[in-house]
């Protein structure tokens, strides 16, 4: 199965569990009517390399929904959107874009949504969006620019690990709860600020040291050009070794 003429113009409402996995679909645009794919719905359609819901009134996708659909390069999404469930694209190795995802209304990107898309190099999170989950875009080795919504609470343990290609981010006044290893071996990554008022803590437990979450980066690393900015309100707090001895370059914003 390859092609399935005139989809988009059905009145299906939901694709099943497990209706299109493992086809040779190499498209798909969702009809009008659809509100949701469910979990594995088109899991290892490894010939499918676009995804077109932008029309659809899709409100939810499933767990694994469209993880290790190795071809994908496109999605577009709806307004519509609400839920994004774990390791929704998981493993998409060729997945450049996801369009419409900053128009969407997610409140989280769940655990491992975007896990091993090695080729995503930009992303834009709705201001609706408080959660990034853990494993979120762990591997995302392209990722180069990531924007958080202006709400977001919270980045899970190991969220960021591994994108390599990531140069600075920028954490909202929202943002108090960081998890452990979340921008764990971000190789490129030399710049963050952080803008809360009040000292972000370990996502997992408060009490936790933060050391570990800019491990194998540069700013782990003595010697360099990377820094951290935080309020200057907080600063003492942020360099008292009550808090973190292993990061280097904390500086008050500008």
């Amino acid at each position: 199965l390859q092609t399935i003429v005139n989809f988009d113009k059905t009145q299906v409402v939901s694709i099943a569990k497990n209706q299109f996995s493992y086809t040779g679909l190499r498209s798909i645009a969702l009809p009008k009517a659809c509100k949701t794919i469910s979990s594995y719905a088109f899991s290892s359609c490894s010939s499918l390399a676009s995804v077109d819901a932008s029309k659809s009134k899709v409100t939810s996708i499933g767990t694994y929904a469209f993880s290790r659909c190795t071809a994908l390069k496109t999605v577009s999404l709806p307004a519509t959107l609400k839920t994004l469930n774990n390791y929704a694209f998981n493993g998409c190795s060729k997945l450049t874009a996801v369009k419409n995802l900053n128009k969407t209304r997610i409140a989280s990107v769940k655990k491992g949504a975007f896990y091993g898309c090695t080729a995503l190099k930009s992303v834009t999170l709705p201001n609706t969006c408080k959660t990034i989950g853990e494993d979120a875009f762990w591997d995302c080795k392209k990722l180069s620019k990531i924007t958080l919504g202006s709400k977001t609470t919270t980045v899970g343990a190991w969220a960021f690990r591994n994108c390599k290609s990531l140069k600075s981010i920028v954490l909202p006044a929202t943002c108090k709860k960081v998890g452990s290893f979340a921008f764990s071996y971000c190789t490129s990554l030399k710049k963050v600020t952080m803008k809360s008022k009040s000292v972000v803590r370990n996502a997992k437990k408060p009490s936790y040291y933060m050391d570990d979450v800019f491990f194998k980066t540069p700013i782990a690393k003595k010697g360099g050009s990377a820094k951290v900015y935080v309020p200057k309100s907080v600063l003492s707090k942020y360099k008292s070794k009550s808090y973190s001895n292993k990061w280097h370059y904390i500086s008050p914003s500008r």
